[in-house]
C-alpha cells in the first residue's frame, strides 16, 4: 500500500488483532482520513514492506521488537492493544521517538469477575465433578466430591495491587475471604482495614488460594518458581490472570505432579497460544486440577469496544500533536 499525499493521509498498520473487521477503528480513524493496513490479511513480506512506511502501528498479539523498529522511517506512535507493553521494545521506540501508548483500566472488572470464576470454580471443584458426572455418573461424582472446604476465614494472597488486585479483593471480601497483599510498587499505607500487607514470602506459607495481578518486568518472570511451591500448603490453588510468564511453567508441572499444591487456573500461558509443545499440555489433557482458558479475562462485549476506541484514539492524539492518554515512555 503506498501513501497517495506526503503529509496528508497517515498510514496507520494495525496488527495482531484476531477481529473479524477493523469498523471500530475505521470509524474513529475516518477523522484523520487515514489509510488503515491490515497486516493480518497479508504475508508477512507485505507485512515489512510497509512498516517501513507506516506513521502508527495499533498492536495486539505481535512482538514489536527492535529489529522491526528500526526499519521504521516514519513511525510516530505504537499504540498497544492492552495494559502491557511487554510485547514491545520501548526502549528502541523511546531511542526513535516513537510514543507507546496502553490502555489502562479498561477490562479491570472483567479480570476481577473471571479471577474470582477461576477462584470458585477451583473451590468448589465444579470442572472436575462436571466432568466426572460426564465421564461416570451423578452417583459416581457425589461420592467423590470430598474434600470441599468452606470459603468463608479462607486467605487470598494477591500479588499486584493496582487496579486490578483491588477489583479482586473487593469482590473476595464478600464472600468472607481473608485478604493479604503484597505489591512493592504501589503505596499500601492507607489500607481498608480488612485487607493486610504482607510479604511474598508470607503470601506464599499462608494463603489458600494465590491470585497475580502484578505488571510482567525483569523482576516478575518465574516469580512463581520451585522454590515458593515449596512454601505453599498442599491445598492451596493458584490462578493467574496476569502474564504467562510470571509462572515458570516447568515448575508448576512439576508441583502438580509432586501434589505440592492442589491446582491451578491459568488465563495466561508463557507463550500467545497454548499448543501440545507447552510442558503443560499433557498434564492439562489428563487432569482436572488444570484449568486453562484462552486469555479471555479481559473480554466482554463492552471492554472490546473500549479498549479498540481507546488504543485507536491515542494514536489520533499523537498524530495531532495532542497529549494522548496513557503514554508508557
Amino acid at each position: 500500500m503506498q501513501k497517495k499525499g506526503k503529509n496528508i493521509e497517515p498510514l496507520i498498520i494495525i496488527t495482531g488483532h484476531g477481529y473479524k473487521k477493523l469498523h471500530i477503528e475505521e470509524k474513529i480513524l475516518s477523522s484523520i482520513n487515514a489509510l488503515i493496513f491490515d497486516a493480518d490479511r497479508v504475508s508477512k513480506d507485505e507485512f515489512l514492506e510497509n512498516i517501513k512506511l507506516a506513521d502508527a502501528l495499533i498492536v495486539g498479539d505481535t512482538n514489536i521488537d527492535k529489529k522491526l523498529i528500526d526499519i521504521m522511517e516514519n513511525c510516530k506512535v505504537i499504540s498497544e492493544y492492552g495494559i502491557g507493553v511487554d510485547n514491545i521494545d520501548v526502549k528502541a521506540a523511546t531511542n526513535r521517538k516513537i510514543a507507546v501508548l496502553n490502555v489502562p483500566g479498561y477490562g479491570t472488572g472483567e479480570v476481577a469477575d473471571q479471577t474470582m470464576a477461576l477462584l470458585l470454580t477451583l473451590a468448589r471443584k465444579i470442572y472436575f465433578l462436571t466432568n466426572l458426572t460426564k465421564l461416570k455418573n451423578w452417583s459416581y461424582a457425589r461420592k467423590n466430591t470430598k474434600p470441599i472446604y468452606r470459603l468463608k476465614g479462607k486467605v487470598l494472597g494477591i500479588i499486584g495491587f493496582g487496579r486490578i488486585g483491588q477489583a479482586v479483593a473487593e469482590r473476595a471480601k464478600s464472600f468472607g475471604l481473608k485478604i493479604l497483599v503484597f505489591d512493592p510498587y504501589q503505596n499500601l499505607h492507607n489500607l481498608k482495614n480488612d485487607y493486610y500487607v504482607s510479604t511474598l514470602k508470607n503470601i506464599f506459607k499462608e494463603s489458600d488460594f494465590i491470585s497475580f495481578h502484578c505488571p510482567l518486568t525483569e523482576g516478575t518472570v518465574n516469580l512463581l518458581d520451585e522454590e515458593k511451591y515449596k512454601l505453599m500448603k498442599k491445598t492451596a490453588y493458584i490462578i493467574n490472570a496476569a502474564r504467562g510468564q510470571i509462572i515458570n511453567e516447568k515448575a508448576l508441572l512439576k508441583a502438580l505432579e509432586s501434589k505440592w499444591i492442589a491446582g491451578a487456573a491459568l488465563d495466561v500461558v508463557s507463550d500467545f497460544e497454548f499448543t501440545e509443545d507447552n510442558v503443560l499440555y499433557d498434564y492439562f489433557l489428563n487432569h482436572d486440577n488444570l484449568i486453562i482458558v484462552p486469555h479471555t479475562a479481559w473480554y466482554s462485549e463492552e471492554s472490546e469496544v473500549e479498549l479498540r476506541t481507546r488504543a485507536t484514539k491515542g494514536v489520533i492524539d499523537i498524530l495531532l500533536d495532542k497529549v494522548p492518554e496513557s503514554q508508557v515512555n
